[in-house]
């Protein structure tokens, strides 16, 4: 097995198409069919099984594409040090409530100590965040709760917490004690499947024996915000995003008697990562800026 035969493979997993594969690497799909064969014939292994023109991936190809990721990282890392003539990058991710109150302080604070390291941020719901970490397309996240993937590898950040909002005139408003099973009577406005926030209140109201579908799904929290302002429904958010339409009076709040309403958060990164000098002091300046914050 060889590195090229490791590119060609992740390039084929990646897009699941032979064609699209070969168009990426500038080969002739021949070619890059015949270096997968070789690597399953080397090893006596089915990587891909091809049923009706489509490949559908093994165990054995997910096992090498998890390790064959890294490898490749350090290669291409160990060939920039070598060379000393490209600058390096750390792509970093987050989900809504860290891309909004940690990320941007922590990644300014870690650009005035490394200025000729550039870095990328995607802030996007958490399982897409989770997915670029296993496919080695960030380096470091900031994620909330459900970090259950065994390659990955997480750290705890800090614990975040949710705070029920409903408009200003509500029947919610003169309840001297709210319960979950009170909540329940009306719509909720939800985040969008996939997102931390949805996965989070999906598994605090099943612990209640309730089910809620949602009258509204956005993956705009603003966007779930203001609905709630305009009386549509009633919603459960991170404390830190809601806080000024609280101040200017847009929307009310209370708390819940039989739920605390907090998560954890964490920082994550693959398991088989690299964690250079410079991804290390990310880290530790997240955790200090995590602590500032919350």
């Amino acid at each position: 097995m060889t590195i090229r035969h490791l590119r060609i493979f992740v390039t084929v997993y990646q897009h699941m198409n032979v064609t699209k594969a070969a168009k990426e690497l500038h080969m002739a799909q021949p070619a890059v069919t015949r270096a997968v064969q070789e690597l399953e014939l080397h090893y006596g292994v089915d990587l891909f099984e091809r049923l009706n023109h489509r490949l559908y991936r093994t165990t054995a190809a997910e096992e090498l594409y998890a390790r064959a990721l890294h490898i490749l990282a350090s290669v291409d890392e160990l060939e920039r040090i070598l060379c000393s003539s490209e600058i390096e990058q750390l792509h970093i991710g987050g989900t809504m409530t860290m891309g909004n109150f940690i990320l941007p302080t922590a990644i300014s604070e870690f650009q005035n100590a490394y200025p000729k390291v550039n870095v990328k941020v995607v802030v996007s719901k958490s399982s897409d965040i989770q997915q670029r970490i296993l496919n080695n397309r960030l380096d470091l996240a900031l994620i909330e709760e459900n970090v259950n993937n065994e390659y990955l590898r997480k750290e705890y950040l800090c614990t975040d917490y949710m705070c029920l909002i409903f408009p200003r005139e509500h029947p919610l408003k003169d309840k001297k004690k709210i319960y979950m099973k009170d909540i329940g009577k009306y719509p909720m406005l939800f985040r969008e499947e996939g997102s931390a926030g949805r996965a989070y209140l999906e598994h605090v109201f099943a612990m209640h024996d309730m089910t809620v579908e949602p009258a509204w799904e956005s993956a705009s929290s603003q966007a779930l915000i203001n609905a709630v302002a305009e009386g549509i429904g009633i919603s459960i958010l991170p404390e830190k995003l809601v806080q000024r339409d609280l101040q200017e009076g847009r929307i009310a709040s209370a708390k819940l008697q039989d739920e605390q309403l907090m998560r954890k958060a964490y920082l994550i990164w693959h398991r088989q990562k690299n964690v250079s000098k410079e991804l290390e002091t990310l880290i530790e300046i997240c955790k200090n800026t995590a602590a500032r914050e919350v």
